[in-house]
């Protein structure tokens, strides 16, 4: 597909005039299939890749119409905090496990069981923490 096919599609829409015209022209080279990724993706909001590409850069991530929005940075951000999360919930829900069947095995509950424990308690309140951050109106009643 050419750079001539994207801009001609019949379900295109255009962007919203601009008195005096758009004068700055940007080029972007990509791959064959980033291409094919941002010609679909443009092609099922109805616009063409260089309005979908203009479009998507200035908009900020939106959680809805009228929700709180964040900026790409900001979502990564996010993405990696729930990331660190995930891994240590995983990895102390694991030994807590363990711990929790040897404990069955011997009548006995180990002291580092305790530990895992508490660490599964900060990380569900740093999980509330970053929802919080990002819709606090969402928050359920306790």
């Amino acid at each position: 597909m050419s750079a001539a096919d994207d801009s001609s599609t019949s379900n295109s829409r255009r962007r919203i005039r601009h008195n005096g015209g758009r004068r700055k022209q940007i080029y972007v080279r990509v791959t064959e299939d980033e291409h094919e990724k941002l010609a679909a993706r443009a092609a099922a909001s109805g616009l063409t890749v260089p309005s979908y590409l203009a479009l998507a850069g200035m908009q900020s991530l939106a959680a809805g119409a009228d929700g709180p929005s964040m900026t790409p940075p900001q979502a990564r951000a996010l993405v990696a905090e729930l990331y660190a999360v995930k891994r240590i919930l995983r990895g102390s829900s694991t030994n807590l496990n363990q711990l929790t069947k040897g404990a069955n095995a011997t009548g006995e509950i180990p002291p580092e069981a305790w530990h895992h424990a508490e660490r599964i308690a900060r990380m569900e309140q740093r999980l509330d923490d970053v929802l919080a951050s990002i819709a606090p109106e969402l928050k359920p009643r306790t």
